[in-house]
């Protein structure tokens, strides 16, 4: 499958140790980060994952938030 993608690590995750605790068996396809805007004027910064089989919303290595599984 890597031989046909093309992956944007851009956070630089795919050998962190914490990261492969979270996504286990996972590929990682995209990780990056992204603003999440709370009100007008209010935004908080969070780290994205992208897998073959989910999408992470991590505020932090150690509180990811798991929110979709592909299977």
């Amino acid at each position: 499958m890597e031989d046909y993608l093309e992956f944007k690590d851009y956070l630089i995750f795919r050998n962190d140790k914490e990261i492969k605790k979270i996504i286990k068996d996972e590929i990682l396809l995209f990780s990056d980060k992204m603003n999440k805007v709370i009100s007008y004027e209010f935004t908080k910064e969070r780290n994205i994952i992208i897998t073959n089989k989910a999408f992470y919303n991590l505020e932090s290595k150690s509180k990811p938030h798991f929110y979709y599984n592909y299977n």
